[in-house]
Protein backbone atom coordinates (compact mmCIF):
# COMPACT_ATOMS: atom_id res chain seq x y z
CA UNK A 1 0.00 0.00 0.00
CA UNK A 2 0.81 3.86 0.01
CA UNK A 3 2.54 5.66 2.76
CA UNK A 4 0.81 7.47 5.41
CA UNK A 5 3.79 9.20 6.30
CA UNK A 6 3.54 13.01 5.49
CA UNK A 7 7.10 13.13 4.92
CA UNK A 8 6.73 11.08 2.28
CA UNK A 9 4.04 12.58 0.53
CA UNK A 10 6.20 16.01 1.05
CA UNK A 11 8.96 14.91 -0.62
CA UNK A 12 7.12 13.64 -3.66
CA UNK A 13 8.47 9.79 -3.18
CA UNK A 14 5.68 7.45 -3.17
CA UNK A 15 2.35 10.04 -4.41
CA UNK A 16 -0.18 7.72 -5.43
CA UNK A 17 -0.27 7.29 -9.54
CA UNK A 18 -1.94 5.56 -12.52
CA UNK A 19 0.49 2.46 -13.59
CA UNK A 20 -1.79 1.00 -16.32
CA UNK A 21 -4.23 3.45 -17.76
CA UNK A 22 -7.66 3.45 -16.55
CA UNK A 23 -10.44 3.53 -18.99
CA UNK A 24 -12.82 1.91 -21.30
CA UNK A 25 -13.66 0.71 -24.60
CA UNK A 26 -16.81 0.16 -26.81
CA UNK A 27 -16.89 -1.49 -29.67
CA UNK A 28 -19.20 -3.10 -32.79
CA UNK A 29 -18.26 -6.01 -35.06
CA UNK A 30 -21.50 -6.51 -37.71
CA UNK A 31 -21.02 -8.74 -40.93
CA UNK A 32 -23.52 -9.73 -43.51
CA UNK A 33 -23.37 -12.18 -46.38
CA UNK A 34 -25.42 -12.46 -49.37
CA UNK A 35 -26.10 -15.05 -52.35
CA UNK A 36 -26.34 -12.91 -55.22
CA UNK A 37 -26.35 -15.81 -58.05
CA UNK A 38 -25.47 -19.04 -58.01
CA UNK A 39 -21.62 -17.79 -58.74
CA UNK A 40 -21.20 -14.40 -56.91
CA UNK A 41 -21.84 -14.19 -53.35
CA UNK A 42 -21.29 -10.88 -51.62
CA UNK A 43 -20.10 -10.21 -47.99
CA UNK A 44 -18.95 -7.19 -45.75
CA UNK A 45 -17.76 -6.94 -42.03
CA UNK A 46 -18.10 -3.38 -40.01
CA UNK A 47 -15.44 -3.17 -37.19
CA UNK A 48 -16.22 0.26 -34.78
CA UNK A 49 -14.21 0.89 -31.89
CA UNK A 50 -13.30 4.02 -29.42
CA UNK A 51 -11.31 3.94 -26.15
CA UNK A 52 -11.55 6.65 -23.84
CA UNK A 53 -8.55 6.79 -20.60
CA UNK A 54 -6.47 8.69 -18.64
CA UNK A 55 -3.81 8.27 -16.43
CA UNK A 56 -3.08 9.77 -13.17
CA UNK A 57 -0.07 11.82 -12.51
CA UNK A 58 1.62 13.19 -9.56
CA UNK A 59 2.79 17.19 -10.02
CA UNK A 60 5.13 18.53 -11.39
CA UNK A 61 8.87 17.80 -10.77
CA UNK A 62 11.47 20.97 -10.40
CA UNK A 63 15.13 19.95 -12.63
CA UNK A 64 16.24 23.34 -13.65
CA UNK A 65 19.34 25.31 -12.98
CA UNK A 66 18.69 27.87 -10.60
CA UNK A 67 20.79 31.58 -11.24
CA UNK A 68 23.25 33.21 -9.20
CA UNK A 69 20.76 37.17 -9.42
CA UNK A 70 17.53 34.56 -7.85
CA UNK A 71 17.32 36.08 -4.47
CA UNK A 72 16.36 32.63 -2.92
CA UNK A 73 19.77 31.13 -3.70
CA UNK A 74 21.54 31.77 -0.24
CA UNK A 75 23.86 30.23 1.68
CA UNK A 76 21.59 28.48 3.60
CA UNK A 77 19.82 26.40 1.07
CA UNK A 78 23.15 25.53 -1.20
CA UNK A 79 26.13 23.03 -0.54
CA UNK A 80 29.14 24.99 1.23
CA UNK A 81 31.59 23.81 -2.39
CA UNK A 82 28.83 25.03 -4.94
CA UNK A 83 28.49 27.93 -2.90
CA UNK A 84 31.96 28.60 -3.13
CA UNK A 85 32.65 28.21 -6.35
CA UNK A 86 29.12 31.03 -6.91
CA UNK A 87 31.00 33.44 -4.79
CA UNK A 88 33.82 32.83 -6.72
CA UNK A 89 32.14 33.54 -9.79
CA UNK A 90 33.26 30.21 -11.34
CA UNK A 91 29.70 28.76 -11.81
CA UNK A 92 26.78 31.54 -12.21
CA UNK A 93 23.96 28.82 -11.10
CA UNK A 94 23.30 26.03 -9.13
CA UNK A 95 21.04 22.89 -10.92
CA UNK A 96 17.80 21.81 -8.41
CA UNK A 97 16.42 18.33 -8.77
CA UNK A 98 13.32 18.22 -6.84
CA UNK A 99 9.60 17.10 -6.30
CA UNK A 100 6.71 19.99 -6.83
CA UNK A 101 4.66 18.38 -4.32
CA UNK A 102 4.11 21.19 -2.27
CA UNK A 103 4.58 24.08 -4.40
CA UNK A 104 2.37 23.14 -7.42
CA UNK A 105 0.01 20.59 -4.95
CA UNK A 106 -2.17 19.19 -7.41
CA UNK A 107 -2.20 15.94 -9.55
CA UNK A 108 -3.05 15.79 -12.53
CA UNK A 109 -4.55 13.70 -14.86
CA UNK A 110 -3.36 12.46 -19.02
CA UNK A 111 -6.37 12.09 -20.90
CA UNK A 112 -6.21 9.81 -24.35
CA UNK A 113 -8.99 8.48 -27.17
CA UNK A 114 -8.78 6.41 -29.81
CA UNK A 115 -11.37 5.79 -32.56
CA UNK A 116 -10.76 2.98 -34.98
CA UNK A 117 -13.35 2.05 -37.88
CA UNK A 118 -13.10 -0.40 -40.55
CA UNK A 119 -14.79 -1.58 -43.21
CA UNK A 120 -14.25 -4.40 -45.65
CA UNK A 121 -16.61 -5.63 -48.37
CA UNK A 122 -15.83 -8.48 -51.10
CA UNK A 123 -17.34 -11.31 -53.56
CA UNK A 124 -16.65 -14.03 -53.42
CA UNK A 125 -17.10 -15.54 -57.36
CA UNK A 126 -16.96 -18.69 -58.80
CA UNK A 127 -15.30 -18.52 -62.45
CA UNK A 128 -15.46 -21.90 -63.28
CA UNK A 129 -13.64 -25.04 -63.98
CA UNK A 130 -12.98 -25.32 -60.42
CA UNK A 131 -11.83 -21.66 -59.88
CA UNK A 132 -12.34 -19.19 -57.37
CA UNK A 133 -11.82 -15.73 -57.59
CA UNK A 134 -12.32 -13.51 -54.42
CA UNK A 135 -12.29 -9.41 -54.97
CA UNK A 136 -11.96 -7.00 -51.73
CA UNK A 137 -11.65 -3.53 -50.58
CA UNK A 138 -10.77 -2.63 -47.01
CA UNK A 139 -11.20 0.74 -45.82
CA UNK A 140 -9.62 1.72 -42.39
CA UNK A 141 -9.20 4.99 -40.25
CA UNK A 142 -7.91 5.13 -37.11
CA UNK A 143 -7.72 8.63 -34.81
CA UNK A 144 -5.73 9.53 -31.36
CA UNK A 145 -5.15 11.80 -29.19
CA UNK A 146 -4.00 12.05 -25.97
CA UNK A 147 -2.59 15.57 -23.80
CA UNK A 148 0.62 15.85 -21.29
CA UNK A 149 0.70 18.62 -19.10
CA UNK A 150 3.64 20.54 -18.20
CA UNK A 151 5.35 23.49 -16.29
CA UNK A 152 5.60 26.35 -18.43
CA UNK A 153 9.56 26.28 -18.17
CA UNK A 154 9.81 29.81 -20.30
CA UNK A 155 8.09 31.60 -16.93
CA UNK A 156 9.58 29.41 -14.93
CA UNK A 157 13.30 30.45 -16.27
CA UNK A 158 11.94 34.27 -15.93
CA UNK A 159 10.99 33.94 -12.21
CA UNK A 160 14.02 32.08 -11.52
CA UNK A 161 15.88 35.16 -13.11
CA UNK A 162 13.80 37.98 -11.45
CA UNK A 163 15.45 39.68 -8.45
CA UNK A 164 12.66 40.61 -6.94
CA UNK A 165 12.02 38.82 -3.81
CA UNK A 166 8.29 39.33 -4.17
CA UNK A 167 7.80 38.29 -7.33
CA UNK A 168 10.82 36.23 -7.97
CA UNK A 169 9.91 32.15 -7.98
CA UNK A 170 11.42 30.44 -5.24
CA UNK A 171 12.28 26.40 -5.71
CA UNK A 172 13.39 25.58 -2.24
CA UNK A 173 10.24 26.92 -0.36
CA UNK A 174 6.70 25.74 -0.71
CA UNK A 175 3.31 27.47 -2.16
CA UNK A 176 3.24 29.32 1.16
CA UNK A 177 6.84 30.82 0.04
CA UNK A 178 6.03 32.40 -3.36
CA UNK A 179 3.68 35.01 -5.13
CA UNK A 180 0.46 32.80 -6.26
CA UNK A 181 0.72 35.03 -9.73
CA UNK A 182 4.39 33.71 -10.33
CA UNK A 183 3.14 30.04 -9.67
CA UNK A 184 -0.33 30.81 -11.88
CA UNK A 185 2.27 31.81 -14.56
CA UNK A 186 4.20 28.80 -14.37
CA UNK A 187 1.32 26.29 -13.85
CA UNK A 188 -0.88 27.64 -16.37
CA UNK A 189 -2.10 24.95 -18.67
CA UNK A 190 1.15 24.23 -20.58
CA UNK A 191 0.97 20.87 -22.07
CA UNK A 192 1.28 18.92 -25.41
CA UNK A 193 -1.75 17.98 -27.64
CA UNK A 194 -1.12 15.13 -30.03
CA UNK A 195 -3.16 14.39 -32.59
CA UNK A 196 -2.66 10.76 -34.64
CA UNK A 197 -4.21 9.95 -38.11
CA UNK A 198 -3.81 6.86 -39.93
CA UNK A 199 -5.69 5.85 -43.35
CA UNK A 200 -6.06 2.85 -45.44
CA UNK A 201 -7.33 1.79 -48.53
CA UNK A 202 -6.81 -1.71 -50.17
CA UNK A 203 -8.48 -2.95 -53.59
CA UNK A 204 -7.27 -6.58 -54.19
CA UNK A 205 -8.74 -9.34 -56.85
CA UNK A 206 -6.93 -13.09 -56.21
CA UNK A 207 -7.91 -16.05 -58.43
CA UNK A 208 -6.71 -19.81 -57.43
CA UNK A 209 -7.46 -23.28 -59.08
CA UNK A 210 -6.42 -26.28 -60.61
CA UNK A 211 -4.09 -25.98 -64.30
CA UNK A 212 -3.50 -29.61 -65.07
CA UNK A 213 -2.71 -33.38 -63.71
CA UNK A 214 0.64 -34.66 -63.00
CA UNK A 215 1.45 -37.77 -61.79
CA UNK A 216 1.25 -37.36 -58.38
CA UNK A 217 -2.41 -34.71 -58.32
CA UNK A 218 -3.02 -31.82 -59.26
CA UNK A 219 -0.84 -28.95 -60.68
CA UNK A 220 -2.33 -25.63 -58.81
CA UNK A 221 -1.88 -21.96 -59.51
CA UNK A 222 -3.11 -18.86 -57.31
CA UNK A 223 -2.49 -15.31 -58.77
CA UNK A 224 -3.75 -11.63 -58.28
CA UNK A 225 -3.62 -8.35 -57.82
CA UNK A 226 -3.72 -5.44 -55.17
CA UNK A 227 -3.21 -1.60 -54.34
CA UNK A 228 -2.69 0.31 -51.57
CA UNK A 229 -2.69 3.75 -50.27
CA UNK A 230 -1.76 4.62 -46.67
CA UNK A 231 -2.17 8.08 -45.45
CA UNK A 232 -1.27 9.85 -42.03
CA UNK A 233 -0.86 12.61 -40.02
CA UNK A 234 0.81 13.70 -36.89
CA UNK A 235 0.03 17.29 -35.27
CA UNK A 236 1.81 18.21 -32.46
CA UNK A 237 1.07 21.42 -30.38
CA UNK A 238 3.22 22.29 -27.30
CA UNK A 239 2.55 25.34 -24.77
CA UNK A 240 -0.87 26.74 -23.70
CA UNK A 241 -3.15 29.13 -25.02
CA UNK A 242 -3.21 30.83 -21.40
CA UNK A 243 -2.72 34.91 -22.12
CA UNK A 244 0.30 34.40 -19.49
CA UNK A 245 1.98 31.08 -21.36
CA UNK A 246 5.68 31.42 -22.13
CA UNK A 247 4.97 29.40 -25.05
CA UNK A 248 2.49 27.88 -27.84
CA UNK A 249 3.71 26.64 -31.14
CA UNK A 250 3.11 24.00 -33.01
CA UNK A 251 5.68 21.16 -32.94
CA UNK A 252 4.95 18.70 -36.00
CA UNK A 253 2.36 18.63 -38.11
CA UNK A 254 3.61 15.43 -40.33
CA UNK A 255 1.48 14.46 -43.53
CA UNK A 256 3.25 11.21 -45.51
CA UNK A 257 1.82 9.18 -47.56
CA UNK A 258 2.41 6.16 -49.44
CA UNK A 259 0.95 4.02 -52.55
CA UNK A 260 2.04 0.53 -53.34
CA UNK A 261 0.81 -1.83 -56.64
CA UNK A 262 1.28 -5.56 -56.41
CA UNK A 263 1.05 -8.60 -58.32
CA UNK A 264 1.48 -12.22 -57.12
CA UNK A 265 1.60 -15.78 -57.95
CA UNK A 266 2.02 -19.03 -56.43
CA UNK A 267 2.20 -22.86 -58.10
CA UNK A 268 2.48 -25.86 -56.38
CA UNK A 269 3.53 -29.22 -58.20
CA UNK A 270 3.00 -32.34 -56.25
CA UNK A 271 5.44 -34.45 -58.48
CA UNK A 272 5.13 -37.98 -56.69
CA UNK A 273 2.02 -38.26 -54.85
CA UNK A 274 -0.30 -41.31 -53.46
CA UNK A 275 -1.07 -42.77 -57.00
CA UNK A 276 2.75 -42.61 -57.64
CA UNK A 277 4.75 -43.25 -54.08
CA UNK A 278 8.03 -45.77 -54.37
CA UNK A 279 10.28 -46.89 -51.67
CA UNK A 280 11.51 -44.01 -49.58
CA UNK A 281 9.81 -41.11 -51.83
CA UNK A 282 5.80 -41.28 -50.58
CA UNK A 283 5.61 -37.42 -51.40
CA UNK A 284 7.56 -34.27 -53.59
CA UNK A 285 6.09 -31.39 -53.65
CA UNK A 286 7.51 -28.50 -55.40
CA UNK A 287 6.21 -24.99 -55.19
CA UNK A 288 7.14 -21.57 -56.94
CA UNK A 289 5.93 -17.92 -55.79
CA UNK A 290 6.34 -14.95 -56.65
CA UNK A 291 5.30 -10.96 -55.98
CA UNK A 292 6.04 -7.94 -57.14
CA UNK A 293 5.80 -4.38 -55.64
CA UNK A 294 6.16 -1.22 -57.35
CA UNK A 295 6.57 1.75 -54.29
CA UNK A 296 5.39 5.48 -55.18
CA UNK A 297 8.86 6.16 -53.23
CA UNK A 298 11.53 3.62 -53.76
CA UNK A 299 10.31 2.33 -57.34
CA UNK A 300 9.94 -1.22 -57.57
CA UNK A 301 11.22 -4.92 -56.44
CA UNK A 302 10.48 -8.72 -57.57
CA UNK A 303 10.56 -11.08 -54.79
CA UNK A 304 10.73 -15.04 -55.39
CA UNK A 305 10.22 -17.83 -53.56
CA UNK A 306 11.21 -21.73 -53.92
CA UNK A 307 10.06 -24.52 -52.18
CA UNK A 308 9.96 -28.10 -51.45
CA UNK A 309 8.39 -30.43 -49.70
CA UNK A 310 9.86 -34.40 -48.98
CA UNK A 311 8.40 -37.21 -47.58
CA UNK A 312 10.62 -40.78 -47.55
CA UNK A 313 8.63 -43.04 -45.26
CA UNK A 314 4.29 -42.22 -43.94
CA UNK A 315 4.49 -39.96 -41.18
CA UNK A 316 8.20 -38.23 -41.83
CA UNK A 317 8.04 -35.10 -43.75
CA UNK A 318 10.72 -32.65 -44.56
CA UNK A 319 10.09 -28.80 -45.39
CA UNK A 320 12.45 -26.20 -46.68
CA UNK A 321 12.39 -22.93 -48.83
CA UNK A 322 14.48 -20.46 -49.63
CA UNK A 323 13.05 -16.58 -50.75
CA UNK A 324 13.65 -12.85 -50.56
CA UNK A 325 11.57 -10.36 -49.29
CA UNK A 326 11.81 -5.76 -48.98
CA UNK A 327 10.28 -4.81 -46.11
CA UNK A 328 9.87 -0.59 -46.75
CA UNK A 329 8.77 1.31 -44.48
CA UNK A 330 5.56 2.05 -43.37
CA UNK A 331 4.03 5.67 -42.71
CA UNK A 332 4.00 4.99 -38.89
CA UNK A 333 7.68 4.63 -39.23
CA UNK A 334 8.54 7.68 -41.54
CA UNK A 335 6.44 9.64 -39.16
CA UNK A 336 6.34 8.16 -35.71
CA UNK A 337 3.05 8.30 -34.94
CA UNK A 338 0.94 9.36 -31.67
CA UNK A 339 -1.39 6.92 -30.51
CA UNK A 340 -2.79 4.79 -27.63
Amino acid sequence: GFSTNAADYRCGILTPGTIIQNGKRNSVLATAEHQLTDIVKVWTELNYSHYEGYSIGGPFSINIAVPKSNPFLTQAVVPPALWTQLQAGTINSVFVNRAGQDIFGERYTTPGTSTITTWVGGLDIDLGHDWKGTASLVVSRSRDFFRNREADLLNMRTALADTNPATAFNPFGTAANNNPATLAKINNDTGQWNWGQQGLQELQFKADGPLMELPGGTLRMATGVSFRATQANALQLAGSRNPNAGYNAVVRDDHPRQQVSAAFFEVNAPLVGSGNAMPLVQELTLSVSGRYDYYDKYEGTFNPKYGIVYSPIQGLRFNASYGTNFNAPNVGLLTGLFGQ
